[in-house]
């Protein structure tokens, strides 16, 4: 099964979700030292397909994302591609299972503060 791209649309920011079993994906590409601390899953809970952080601690069981309702074609085998929001309503996402394309960075950036100068090349 492919993996899920879940697009924040505010600031175009990805989160992917790759298999870890039939109807379930798990938040990927996170350096090793967070993975024992941050769990996020895509999966179909009882209330329907959701992003669920699942990380140890306060949060945990909470419920991130859910399909727009205008997502009415719930499969249980995957989850429904398109609009989804944050369970407060105040971030929209699109899901997909293509992987979105970023613009190249520049070949060089540089950064001033007074005093300082950092400049990154590629």
């Amino acid at each position: 099964m492919p993996d899920f791209y879940l697009v924040r649309c505010s600031d175009g920011v990805v989160s992917t979700f790759s298999e870890q079993g039939p109807g379930k994906w798990l938040m990927s590409r996170l350096p090793p030292a967070m993975l024992p601390k941050f769990r996020h899953v895509l999966h179909c809970g009882a209330k329907g397909w959701m992003v669920q952080d699942q990380s140890p601690g306060l949060h945990s069981g909470g419920c991130i994302a859910v399909p727009d309702t205008e997502n009415v074609h719930q499969d249980s085998s995957q989850p429904p591609v398109g609009s989804w929001r944050s369970t407060d309503g105040r971030t929209e996402f699109t899901l997909t299972q293509i992987r979105p394309m970023c613009p190249a960075l520049d070949s060089q950036m540089s950064i001033e503060v007074p005093g300082i100068r950092l400049t990154f090349t590629r």
